[in-house]
């Protein structure tokens, strides 16, 4: 069966300028899927596999986001035209759906960097590529769910692949158009080209963009659709920096009372070795504090909390190595392998513990009672109800 995404609230308390809402998701007939929520990325999974112990992940949606550029690595004229460098991207993203496959949605995008779609310069060459796409993601990786990347169509020229996609693909096929959120008028004429097809459309993608720098942008997405069946998917939303009222906020959990129904994190492009810090490690390592919704460097986090490690361990099954890594933290200033794991452990307990939270989140916005959440959590108090400075 198709996807289906279905409103279940809108926070109509009029005590905060947006409404957040809660969505359900209709993943198939025995499952359900609720939002705001966050998805796991293939970033996160990796870092999943470099603790070396074993720590499950619960996750309602998985994410795999591949990005191709101008350079050597994961060229964009290589994979148009060398079979060898498409069978390298079509595997590893079939090594990231493998360590997916028990989530009960998975999303692929190969989105080309923004120097990377200044090669597309033909009409030619983007449908060669929306087409290689599209079959990668349908005929290889046999998906039920299929984005059309931004690669900076018109918005004429989306909306008419929109359609053509939708209208030649079975029902149970989900499109789900990716776009860019960098100019609020260009916006606006792309949600207006794609307004006929709304009805059908489930899921839009954006590629995240600062919130506080990108307020217009928001306000666009924010009067356009909160009141729509969609689902909103932010793409590489970065861990911090999206206000700068309280710059260490947790950008997902700012976004969840903007406008983000499914968030998932930056994925880097990847490649390279890892750097040992200049700096003292414990400024460089960041740990999300649920508490307050911030990321907050590891000197600070252990200066809130007396048991830091076990605040952090606590949600990673005790395991003995967590334990042993966090006791040992210092290590990491000169031994890139330990300065792996513990950043590894970050992200895992930033997921895990992020994931938790949105869940919790959900029932405060379904009562209508987003305003008592965000009294809860001091940078949302701040950013929205102007408390005192974090």
């Amino acid at each position: 069966m198709a996807l289906e995404v279905k409103l279940e609230n809108i926070d109509e308390s009029d005590k905060y300028l947006y409404r957040a809402r809660t969505l359900k998701i209709r993943i198939s007939t025995s499952k359900t899927i609720r939002a705001p929520i966050r998805a796991i990325t293939n970033t996160e999974m990796n870092a999943k596999a470099t603790i070396p112990a074993e720590i499950p992940i619960e996750a309602d949606i998985g994410f795999v986001n591949i990005k191709l550029s101008s350079g050597q690595r994961r060229n964009i004229k290589a994979f148009l035209k060398k079979n060898s460098v498409y069978n390298r991207i079509r595997d590893s993203i079939y090594y990231h759906l493998l360590r997916m496959q028990y989530f009960p949605l998975n999303v692929v995008l190969v989105q080309p960097t923004q120097p990377a779609i200044s090669l597309l310069k033909t009409k030619h060459l983007k449908e060669k590529f929306l087409r290689m796409v599209v079959d990668l993601q349908i005929r290889d990786l046999g998906l039920n769910v299929v984005t059309i990347p931004w690669i900076e169509l018109t918005p004429k020229e989306l909306a008419n692949i929109y359609r053509i996609y939708r209208n030649n693909l079975p029902d149970d096929i989900e499109v789900i158009p990716i776009l860019d959120i960098s100019e609020a008028e260009s916006l606006e004429r792309y949600l207006e080209a794609l307004n006929p097809y709304l009805d059908q459309i489930q899921f839009i993608g954006v590629i995240y963009k600062k919130i506080a720098t990108h307020k217009a942008s928001y306000d666009v997405l924010w009067e356009r659709l909160y009141d729509k069946d969609i689902a909103v998917l932010l793409i590489d939303v970065q861990r911090e920096g999206a206000s700068d009222i309280v710059p260490k906020v947790a950008s997902p959990h700012y976004a969840e009372f903007i406008m983000g129904d499914i968030t998932a994190e930056w994925v880097p492009f990847g490649g390279g070795a890892q750097k040992l810090p200049k700096r003292p490690v414990d400024t460089v390592i960041k740990f999300f504090d649920r508490s307050k919704l911030t990321i907050e460097n590891l000197r600070d986090f252990k200066w809130n909390y007396d048991d830091w490690i076990d605040t952090i361990a606590s949600s990673l099954n005790y395991e003995k190595t967590v334990i042993d890594a966090l006791q040992n933290y210092p290590e990491a200033q000169r031994n890139p392998e330990k300065l792996s794991i513990i950043k590894a452990i970050s992200k895992v307990h930033e997921f895990r513990e992020s994931r938790d939270e949105f869940k919790r989140s959900q029932k405060y916005i379904n009562q209508t009672d987003s305003i008592d959440y965000i009294k809860e959590k001091e940078a949302l108090k701040k950013i929205f109800l102007g408390q005192k400075r974090l």
